[in-house]
């Protein structure tokens, strides 16, 4: 098994092939049983590049992989990384209410990292409007937002203006969803007014990419 981060570095540069995290499965395997602190971090990673590079014919052995690794837990922080990696993935698959499922086990959990409450309510928020459930979707994305806003010390300007601009078109998003139409012109403009506003030029480019 490659060292964590040299494994994360190559799922980051997506340098790494399907039949390397095929293998790397099959060794948490035992893993699981040897340090299951270490093991979550790798589950978490190939969550990651599952959902990225939607391998569906991963999800199968990596999800009785999971299961495997939550029979044997011993901590909250490895059951979030579970958690998390398992959100991804049924997302990747379709299954929203399974993905809304391990959302709400991971709010429960009562995550002390800002940025991790920060990523649970953008995926909780983006998983119920892809499910038409219009209300919880728009108290998720409130909270992303507050979140944010609150910790927004902990971020780079880039990341600020990132997460601004998810807040505002997840409102354009689920306002489509709920069929209004006014407000969902109104967050548009207020997204393109944000947008305008943006004097970073190189991340104005990416923006328009």
């Amino acid at each position: 098994m490659l060292q964590l981060d040299k494994f994360n570095l190559l799922i980051e540069k997506n340098v790494i092939s399907s039949d390397e995290i095929d293998n790397a499965i099959d060794e948490l395997n035992d893993l699981v049983f040897d340090d299951i602190s270490l093991a979550s971090k790798y589950i978490l990673s190939i969550g990651r590049y599952i959902y990225k590079n939607k391998c569906t014919q991963l999800v199968r052995k990596f999800i009785d992989l999971c299961d495997l690794a939550m029979s044997v837990m011993t901590n909250e922080e490895v059951l979030s990384n579970i958690y998390k990696a398992l959100i991804q993935i049924y997302f990747t698959i379709g299954l929203y209410s399974l993905a809304i499922k391990y959302c709400m086990l991971l709010e429960e959990i009562g995550l002390e990292d800002p940025k991790e409450l920060v990523l649970m309510y953008f995926y909780t928020s983006f998983i119920t409007s892809n499910m038409n459930m219009v209300d919880k979707a728009f108290y998720y994305n409130k909270k992303y937002y507050d979140t944010f806003s609150k910790n927004i010390n902990l971020y780079s300007n880039n990341d600020k203006i990132l997460n601004n601009l998810i807040y505002l078109n997840l409102n354009v998003i689920i306002s489509l969803i709920s069929n209004d139409i006014e407000r969902a012109e109104r967050n548009y403009n207020k997204f393109n007014a944000y947008i305008s506003e943006i004097e970073d030029s190189d991340l104005k480019l990416k923006l328009s990419n």
